[in-house]
């Protein structure tokens, strides 16, 4: 994976799975979630490339609520309840905590 360096590979086997997004460059972050029902899904069909049902400084949706809300998405899966709590984003490069 492109931007996947030393340091990602560190803070990989500290945080993972969980809470912690790790920015590799300007274009991509990745996560690996605290979720069985996401991580057998992952590990039945592959990388899955996605965004979060919540928006950045908004409270956090329902699943019916991303549902609605993001009307173009034609796929859903439901794994529970999340945190409720936001990432913690940390850029791998310089191992700065953006948020």
């Amino acid at each position: 994976l492109e931007g996947w360096n030393e340091n990602a590979e560190e803070l990989a086997k500290k945080y993972w799975p969980g809470r912690t997004t790790l920015v590799l460059n300007k274009d991509v972050a990745v996560r690996m979630p605290n979720q069985q029902g996401l991580l057998d899904l992952i590990n039945n069909i592959g990388t899955i490339y996605m965004t979060s049902a919540n928006i950045s400084g908004e409270p956090q949706l329902t699943y019916d609520e991303a549902v609605e809300k993001f009307k173009e998405i034609k796929q859903h899966y439901n794994f529970g309840e999340g945190s409720g709590q936001p990432s913690t984003i940390i850029d791998v490069n310089t191992k700065e905590v953006l948020r």
